[in-house]
């Protein structure tokens, strides 16, 4: 087992050494999200991949729609790099060939979210948390400024207006991504 600090080049440098000399690794799994790899944009974990012999699978959790030259480059290069890429909506492929040119042939959607709980009874749970009446609008996620939950947040006033029984939860870790 390997170690890797965010920033540090060299512990990526030691887990892909790691990987290509064990024996029980079929595979990588990677799961990209900005913000967790080290390097501008996260290249940290483009430049691991490189290293690495073995195949790659990758999910891809954000994908920005308005992507600059960096960002394109990377996605691109994560794609190319792997055997099988995995997005959670539809619209995600799509925008990866639109705006990454990467091939919907290329990509797999495994759909995002949980099953419906049609036995789930929201009205004792709601009671649980002191919720008995309100509207509740739910955010569970990692959050960060692509996600667009500040456009949620900013049109929340209207939103009270038309529903005084609003009620908003966000859980989720922020980061910050410069």
């Amino acid at each position: 087992m390997a170690k890797i600090r965010q920033g540090v080049w060299g512990d990526y440098r030691k887990a892909a050494n790691l990987i290509n000399r064990s024996p029980d690794i079929d595979m990588v799994y990677l799961q990209h999200e900005y913000g967790i790899y080290g390097g501008k944009y996260g290249d940290f974990a483009l430049k691991l991949l490189r290293e690495v012999k073995r195949p790659i699978i990758t999910t891809l959790h954000t994908v920005t729609t308005k992507p600059n030259a960096k960002n394109i480059r990377i996605i691109r290069a994560l794609c190319k790099r792997s055997s099988f890429v995995a997005v959670m909506l539809e619209e995600t492929a799509k925008n990866l060939q639109q705006n990454y040119g990467v091939p919907l042939d290329d990509v797999v959607v495994i759909p995002h979210g949980i099953p419906n709980f049609s036995i789930f009874n929201t009205q004792k749970a709601k009671a649980k948390l002191n919720l008995s009446g309100k509207v509740v609008m739910t955010s569970i996620n990692l959050l960060s400024h692509h996600k667009g939950i500040e456009h949620a947040i900013k049109s929340l006033p209207e939103m009270v207006k038309k529903c005084r029984i609003l009620s908003i939860r966000l859980l989720g870790k922020h980061i910050l991504i410069t």
